[in-house]
């Protein structure tokens, strides 16, 4: 499969390719295989961080997450930080998650998707009110900015956070102006939670 896509010409270059060969491959590779793609991307002196993203993505998808968070600890960007929280999340450790949330804080301080995972492992942590401090500056972060809002509510709702989601999905309703666009996607958004929590006739 390397060899097929490695020859033909696909928008995102070689991150694009991996991308493909990761959802390809996902089902029917070996840890193997997943292994001897991820060596070939990491013998480049410089990684793009797309491609680092996308090799990460395809170590996770092949279960080996120590080469996932190996790749991504090497990131210079917010977005390998908070994907190198979310690795470390998945195992458990709430503590590194939380260092690699927060150096993506500094890198993007006003990104809310970074203050709700912070919250989250600040929750596990046992660190309360710092953890709500989190929440209510991810709710204020994005006000009367209805792409951020459509973001953060994707974004939790891809990791399985339904009731944030949820709560991001109703400020976003109200933020956003009647009849436009983001309030048709914002609708679609609260039918959704209010159907995942069986909520029909709300």
């Amino acid at each position: 499969w390397w060899d097929h896509m490695a020859g033909r010409v696909i928008e995102g270059g070689m991150a694009g390719r991996l991308k493909l060969i990761g959802q390809i491959l996902a089902g029917t590779t070996g840890r193997l295989k997943a292994s001897e793609l991820l060596r070939e991307v990491e013998e480049k002196r410089e990684i793009p961080e797309d491609l680092r993203l996308a090799a990460a993505a395809l170590a996770r998808r092949a279960g080996l997450g120590a080469d996932e968070e190996r790749l991504l600890t090497g990131g210079k960007r917010a977005a390998s930080r908070v994907s190198l929280g979310d690795a470390k999340a998945r195992r458990g450790d709430w503590a590194g998650a939380l260092e690699a949330w927060e150096l993506a804080e500094t890198m993007e301080p006003g990104n809310p998707v970074v203050q709700v995972l912070r919250a989250q492992a600040l929750d596990k942590l046992g660190r309360k009110p710092e953890a709500a401090e989190a929440r209510a500056l991810a709710r204020r972060l994005p006000l009367g900015l209805e792409g951020v809002r459509s973001t953060l509510v994707q974004e939790l709702a891809r990791r399985g956070f339904r009731d944030e989601a949820a709560e991001h999905a109703l400020l976003w309703l109200a933020c956003s102006r009647p009849g436009s666009y983001e309030a048709g996607n914002a609708h679609r958004n609260v039918a959704q939670a209010l159907a995942r929590a069986e909520k029909y006739t709300a």
